[in-house]
């Protein structure tokens, strides 16, 4: 008869026996490698020991910083890093991608379609869910969508000035809700992130 499975080790167990997941340090030991590799690929691994060694010893884990988790914290934390870099982001760039990624998760939700993978703005619309949320009241469904439309038009139009087409609203979309990975950008996508970006800051009413 074959042998079943190896039991595997390390993880929590009910009474009876049965796995209940991995411990909570291990599963967090996993995430910060990963993130440590983001980190590296991202060209700020020298900036972020550095900012460890000045950290006090028992503030949390310099990769938990949640810059460090998403590509618009990670070009944040480029800029911070260097201020030459032309691919970093800029305080109020970095507010103005995590607003308008905000507000598409809020105008998704009340147009009752899914984010999913899309990858355009103009967000085909799917069969709306039941969500077991209480519905936002008619005067925040109204700024919501005038917030989006105002953002959304931006953003066409910047890509129309830079002769791009949609190339600046797409990057902004891929980068702010999809979290693309840096490593899947160009120069170009660079600088028509920060051209969408500082046309979102201008809509927004973000300061600079």
């Amino acid at each position: 008869m074959a042998a079943g499975r190896k039991r595997k080790s390390g993880v929590r167990r009910s009474a009876s026996g049965k796995s209940r997941g991995e411990p909570e340090d291990v599963v967090r030991a996993v995430a910060l490698a990963y993130r440590a590799k983001e980190i590296t690929a991202a060209g700020i691994g020298d900036f972020i020991a550095r900012e460890a060694r000045h950290r006090d010893r028992r503030a949390a884990h310099p990769l938990a910083d949640p810059l460090n988790g998403f590509t618009l914290g990670l070009l944040r934390q480029r800029n911070k890093a260097s201020r030459e870099d032309p691919t970093g982001i800029t305080e109020t760039q970095y507010d103005a991608g995590e607003k308008w990624a905000n507000l598409c998760r809020q105008h998704a939700m009340i147009m009752g379609y899914s984010l999913g993978s899309a990858r355009s703005p103009s967000l085909t619309l799917t069969p709306p869910g039941q969500p077991c949320v209480k519905e936002p009241d008619e005067a925040v469904i109204l700024e919501v969508r005038r917030q989006w439309s105002d953002c959304y038009r931006t953003l066409m139009d910047t890509g129309v000035a830079l002769r791009c087409g949609i190339k600046v609203a797409l990057i902004c979309w891929d980068v702010c809700v999809n979290s693309r990975s840096i490593k899947h950008m160009n120069t170009d996508d660079f600088g028509n992130l920060r051209a969408g970006l500082n046309a979102l800051a201008r809509v927004l009413k973000l300061r600079r």
